[in-house]
């Protein structure tokens, strides 16, 4: 009976060291291959671009910028998480139908650290798509197995008619591991 007790007493103090060691943490908390959908909304300032030059007559007042929100084209696809150390990571990006992204990331704690990216987004202005360079960064967690991550960009870009500066963002990532 003494054998048989200190079995059991062996068994239940060795039994969480035995699932504490099972708890992915750090990169591998993150590593896995998912699908997401990413969407959210700019809001720039615009200023309408000069277009017509008459001969002989007066130059007019430079336009006074309008702000406008305007919504990203939302996009989704298949998202790698790559371990690169024991807290540094890879996120690859592959929009279906669009383009590749790769970013550097690092794991504090369990919160996700988005390193500086730069990209092309697409919004919707009126019944234009306008294409804007961005240089983006932002932070993600974990929950279960979905990853969240908040973005922020900044940049500018042009249209035939307005030229566009970001003033700040609000855009969310939503990647599902695949089972």
């Amino acid at each position: 009976m003494k054998k048989f007790g200190l079995k059991v007493a062996l068994g239940l103090s060795l039994a969480p060291v035995m699932f504490s060691s099972c708890e992915k943490e750090g990169a591998e908390l993150y590593e896995g291959f998912y699908s997401y959908k990413l969407s959210g909304s700019v809001t720039v300032d615009k200023v309408l671009i000069e277009t017509v030059d008459i001969p002989d007559s007066e130059p007019s007042e430079p336009a006074e910028p309008v702000e406008a929100t305007l919504p990203l084209i939302s996009e989704s696809g298949q998202m790698n998480v790559l371990k690169k150390g024991a807290d540094s990571l890879i996120i690859t990006m592959n929009a279906i139908g669009g383009d590749v992204l790769v970013i550097d990331a690092c794991v504090k704690g369990n919160d996700l650290e988005i390193s500086e990216f730069s990209r092309i987004v697409k919004v919707e202005d009126g019944s234009r798509t306008v294409s804007l360079n961005c240089t983006g960064s932002g932070s993600g967690k974990k929950y279960d197995d979905v990853i969240i991550m908040d973005l922020s960009y900044l940049g500018d870009g042009s249209s035939t008619l307005y030229d566009y500066t970001i003033k700040s963002s609000s855009v969310k990532c939503v990647a599902k591991v695949n089972k």
